[in-house]
């Protein structure tokens, strides 16, 4: 909630002519993050749509690729939940044989319980959460470089 709200304050304050597509797509990924953060990770067809965005922003700070490649990695992990997911695809070629393979839920949940979808969601939220925080940052940061 208070991510919203600091973006918003920030999106009143800014005057028309500091406006940039790079604080706009800044405030954009600030905002889907927080979003993002109360819906089940292994619903990969949603991120889908920030990953332009973060491109753009690595492109900018390449600092940031090591942590979006992170994003991406959980996200691929968690992706891989369901038989569907992870062999599935190939389900039309063989369905008996694809679809008796076991998914990476079903080994995880044998050998450790619900600890990997906990573990995938607990570093899914603190990766975001700290990219929505550094992003927060340097939006005010940015804005107060160009009002001095």
């Amino acid at each position: 909630m208070f991510v919203y709200f600091f973006v918003c304050f920030h999106i009143l304050l800014l005057r028309p002519a500091r406006l940039s597509y790079f604080i706009l797509i800044q405030c954009f990924l600030a905002v889907y993050f927080a979003i993002y953060w109360g819906h089940i990770v292994a619903a990969t067809h949603r991120y889908v749509w920030f990953i332009p965005f973060m491109i753009l922003y690595v492109q900018k700070h390449p600092k940031w690729k090591k942590p979006f490649y992170l994003l991406l990695a959980t996200i691929f992990l968690a992706g891989l939940r369901s038989r569907g997911s992870s062999l599935g695809i190939f389900g039309p070629l063989n369905p008996e044989l694809f679809f008796s393979i076991p998914s990476l839920n079903d080994v995880t949940w044998y050998l450790f319980g619900p600890a990997y979808d906990i573990v995938i969601e607990s570093l899914f939220k603190l990766i975001t959460s700290v990219m929505a925080l550094l992003l927060l940052k340097s939006i005010y940061s940015t804005t107060h470089k160009h009002a001095e």
